[in-house]
């Protein structure tokens, strides 16, 4: 779990055990930290230095320095060993989730792993999936109150409008029958072969019951994540995506 220490100046020798190191990590197709950066399989992928609370460390975009993963160490307050780590709490703030997950090798490990940075940016696909299959459930933590999802009586079949006004929640009201059943935000992500289009979907008490993103660029295959706990794929028309996922969401009796 111990991390490079940061050379504000790397001397000669620095920078051949630097390279050696490097070439190491693409060879293996393993993670290192070295110079303060991160390396999966020989690739930079972001900055790392320590967290400011100096119980965890804090990846960074090389591109432009925003954060991309923040981890804090949740240790055994009842031991002193440094390595009584029982768990690593691992923040994404660009989609706003986070997951507790149980140590299995080193941080660094973990992340290349799972291949939760990609071309030096967060794959958000890819960590909203770590985040499900990963996360610790503990069923003794009281769990905190969900807010039911609430379905307004309409036609279902009655085809669907999309407001262009935004609402409280600043998105787009969604509606059916005459009746507001929603809303929506609509948004792009970085991801494989360019820009991944996205989208957010609320029900009529503004709570989110649905983030939907496409496997890949120009695809018509999404994955829906729903309620933060499961992940759904659907294969959407042409053009129609926004309609085809509120249908299966209708459908689904979540709207």
């Amino acid at each position: 779990m111990m991390m490079a220490v940061a050379y504000a100046q790397p001397s000669r020798a620095d920078l051949k055990k630097h390279r050696l190191i490097v070439q190491e990590s693409k060879n293996k197709g393993t993670a290192v930290v070295s110079l303060d950066t991160l390396f999966c399989s020989g690739k930079a992928q972001a900055y790392v230095t320590p967290d400011t609370n100096m119980v965890g460390h804090l990846f960074r975009s090389i591109q432009n320095n925003e954060p991309l993963i923040r981890v804090n160490y949740r240790k055994d307050v009842s031991k002193t060993a440094s390595d009584m780590v029982l768990a690593y709490r691992m923040e994404f703030p660009g989609i706003g989730l986070s997951c507790e997950v149980k140590p299995t090798g080193s941080v660094q490990d973990m992340i290349c792993r799972h291949g939760l940075l990609n071309n030096q940016a967060l794959d958000t696909l890819k960590a909203e999936t770590f985040i499900v299959l990963k996360g610790i459930k503990n069923e003794n933590r009281e769990k905190p109150a969900q807010p039911e999802h609430v379905l307004v009586g309409r036609n279902k079949k009655a085809p669907l409008v999309f407001s262009t006004v935004n609402n409280a929640v600043g998105a787009r009201d969604i509606q059916q029958d005459g009746l507001t059943i929603g809303a929506f935000k609509a948004d792009s992500t970085e991801g494989p072969g360019g820009m991944l289009s996205r989208y957010v979907v609320y029900n009529s008490e503004g709570a989110i019951i649905c983030n939907a993103t496409q496997t890949k660029n120009r695809s018509q295959d999404w994955h829906l994540l729903i309620d933060n706990k499961s992940f759904r794929s659907l294969k959407v028309t042409p053009g129609k995506d926004l309609d085809d996922i509120v249908t299966y969401l209708i459908n689904s009796g979540l709207l």
